[in-house]
């Protein structure tokens, strides 16, 4: 028999773009930060400094790298190993460039980069910079951060405060929030199980996707209403959209933005324990299971 047509909606592709994109900025953003005011000519192959580059210039730019990779101005002491192996490189005859990504590479692997190294007693400035910043963007301090840190004006509540306002801002709450959900509720291992399609033919990733998103919704409007820590348990309320509204049985949701949604009394679907990201962070994938979900509200 002919093949009859079948008249479903489809998606054709006739092209498609790929571009390259630089999460920590531009390709130009990146060699500032490597090459500051360093000389340089940049080809598909590599990357060369300008022949006149002269010792004080590799060690101005390793001081400088060596200050933001150790969120803090370095000391002789602490920077002398790097200025040391500049020094024999190019006494070596090697190429600027290579002597500047040893340098580099040294940085990168010490432990003033790779932990907190933090005085003993009063947390100074920089450390207090550190702790805030890592804890609100899960990274390093901004420009800005370390300007004030250095003012020694950290301390002082009302700077403090104004940061964290800034920071949360600039960054934006819902980031923090994920960050934050990330490890605090493990939301973080939510694709560690796959649910038995069998048993869940209509879960898919966008559902699951949203599920986090209720989650870090509901979390950032808590914290705006600086609402009563009850609700975490219990709240009259979720956030969802109409894919997730449908999955949970929920009536009457229309369009595909997450938005708060008010629940019925009785409803079974109020706070962080009965959220879908939560249930699916605390089972195994095939069934509920009462010790994993004990240990996790443990």
């Amino acid at each position: 028999h002919d093949a009859l047509p079948i008249y479903v909606p489809g998606l054709a592709m006739h092209s498609i773009v790929m571009q390259r994109i630089f999460p920590a900025g531009s390709a130009a953003v990146t060699q500032q930060h490597l090459l500051g005011e360093l000389e340089s000519e940049v080809d598909q192959k590599e990357i060369r400094l300008s022949q006149k580059t002269t010792q004080k210039d590799l060690e101005r730019q390793i001081i400088e790298f060596a200050n933001r990779a150790f969120r803090r101005p370095v000391t002789t002491s602490q920077i002398q190993p790097f200025l040391a192996l500049a020094q024999t490189g190019l006494d070596a005859g090697e190429k600027p460039f290579d002597v500047l990504m040893a340098c580099y590479r040294g940085i990168l692997c010490s432990p003033r980069f790779l932990y907190f190294i933090e005085p003993v007693g009063k947390l100074d400035d920089f450390a207090v910079a550190n702790r805030l910043s890592y804890m609100l963007t899960n990274s390093m301090p901004d420009a800005e951060l370390l300007k004030v840190a250095r003012e020694k004006k950290l301390h002082h509540k009302s700077v403090l405060h104004e940061q964290t306002e800034r920071i949360l801002k600039q960054h934006g709450e819902l980031e923090f929030v994920t960050h934050f959900a990330d490890q605090w509720l493990d939301l973080v291992d939510i694709g560690f199980t796959e649910p038995d399609r069998k048993s869940h033919r209509d879960f898919d990733p966008i559902v699951q996707n949203t599920m986090l998103d209720e989650t870090r919704y509901f979390l950032s409007d808590l914290l705006k209403e600086n609402a009563s820590v009850s609700r975490l348990i219990s709240a009259k309320h979720t956030f969802a959209n109409s894919r997730l509204a449908r999955y949970y049985g929920i009536e009457g949701v229309t369009g595909e933005d997450i938005q708060r949604i008010d629940l019925e009394r009785g409803s079974n679907r109020g706070g962080l324990l009965a959220q879908g990201a939560i249930l699916k962070v605390t089972a195994n994938g095939t069934n509920t299971s009462p010790v994993l979900r004990g240990v996790w509200v443990s």
